[in-house]
């Protein structure tokens, strides 16, 4: 009896100091999950599946460590200031996905920030949508974006876009219809009712605890070992292999589809349109991709999906800006978080911010 009761008294205190960890963890340290709560962020739409909540002024806690950001919403949903739907100076919008929202640099270190200060007698506004694909972004300029009557459309494309596209659960969709390139149809009927899984997949106590999180993470690493996903389950990598099947072939086709889509649109509101080939440090070079072919075997063709969108520019006339063809070798894993391989960190993002400022002024467009 004695026993037992030494032993219920030390597990009780063991759970006391795991709670008062936990609180300590979650209301004085803020330490909260990757992607914490997607739902303070987003709602469902029926015209896009998910979109942004207006008028929120939160945290977005970024990475595994602990790392968080402040992001705040316009009355559009957009990450920006309140805007006037009629341009007094030369306009500049910014389409796409996460990376070009860029939640995970701080505010004042955001493209849109970066290039007014720069540029001067410029607006640049981000129309950036978190988790959204090109065909999201294409309702998203078609709904939105025009009437703010840009000059200058620049759209970020995502290596995960492709994958993005392809997924009909929970969005909207489109697909190929005709032989012209452009020949997309759909805006199709809205299948579920979920809001972004911008989160990890988690247990509500994983949600909340500190040490749950903890002591999952040594689990798997040190006792469950999981395998890494198949190509065919990698959201990234799987645009990259050599091997190319029906559905990934198909898949590509789609992509540039929409982009070319994306350019005719803006052009007919009668705004430039520049494609930027985004970030993505394995395609680029660098530790990450010995890391992945070390993983994975010599299965990828790294430069498939850049000589793609330089192909689709060559022949529907679009102008590009291709950021691996930029960025220097030492920099490569300088402009992201070390557990990120796409999305700019504050000096990613003022990189980003000069070579684009650049590459407009280079076009002669400002």
């Amino acid at each position: 009896m004695r026993f037992l009761k030494g032993l219920f008294v030390s597990l009780l205190m063991g759970l006391i100091t795991i709670a008062i960890v936990d609180a300590v963890a979650f209301f004085i340290l803020d330490i909260k999950p990757q992607g914490y709560r997607p739902d303070r962020y987003f709602s469902f739409s029926e015209r896009y599946g998910f979109y942004p909540k207006p008028g929120v002024d939160d945290t977005w806690y970024a990475y595994r460590d602990g790392s968080k950001f402040p992001v705040a919403t316009n009355a559009e949903g957009f990450t920006d200031r309140e805007r006037e739907l009629t341009p007094t100076k030369t306009r500049v919008a910014l389409i796409g996905d996460s990376t070009t929202a860029m939640w995970e640099a701080q505010p004042d270190k955001r493209p849109q920030v970066l290039m007014e200060q720069t540029l001067g007698n410029v607006e640049v506004i981000n129309f950036g949508m978190r988790g959204f694909g090109t065909d999201q972004t294409l309702l998203v300029l078609q709904d939105k974006v025009l009437g703010y009557k840009p000059d200058i459309v620049v759209y970020t494309f995502c290596v995960n876009d492709i994958a993005n596209n392809a997924d009909r659960d929970g969005k909207p969709w489109f697909e190929l219809d005709g032989n012209a390139l452009s020949d997309v149809r759909g805006v199709p009927v809205q299948r579920s009712d979920k809001v972004s899984q911008q989160g990890l997949k988690r247990s509500k106590l994983e949600e909340i605890s500190f040490s749950t999180r903890i002591a999952r993470a040594m689990y798997r690493r040190f006792v469950s070992k999981p395998p890494p996903p198949t190509l065919d389950e990698h959201f990234e990598l799987r645009a990259y292999r050599k091997d190319y099947n029906a559905e990934d072939t198909e898949r590509l086709a789609l992509t540039l589809a929409l982009i070319t889509r994306l350019k005719t649109e803006a052009e007919s509101a009668g705004a430039k349109f520049l494609l930027v080939d985004g970030y993505y440090r394995p395609a680029i070079g660098g530790s990450r991709q010995q890391q992945v072919v070390g993983q994975y075997g010599d299965v990828f063709d790294f430069d498939r999906i850049g000589q793609a969108l330089t192909t689709l520019a060559a022949e529907q006339g679009i102008e590009m800006l291709s950021l691996g063809k930029t960025v220097s070798d030492a920099d490569i894993d300088r402009f992201t978080h070390r557990s990120d391989a796409m999305h700019f960190n504050d000096a990613g993002s003022e990189w980003f911010s000069g070579v684009l400022a650049a590459k407009l002024k280079d076009l002669g467009w400002l």
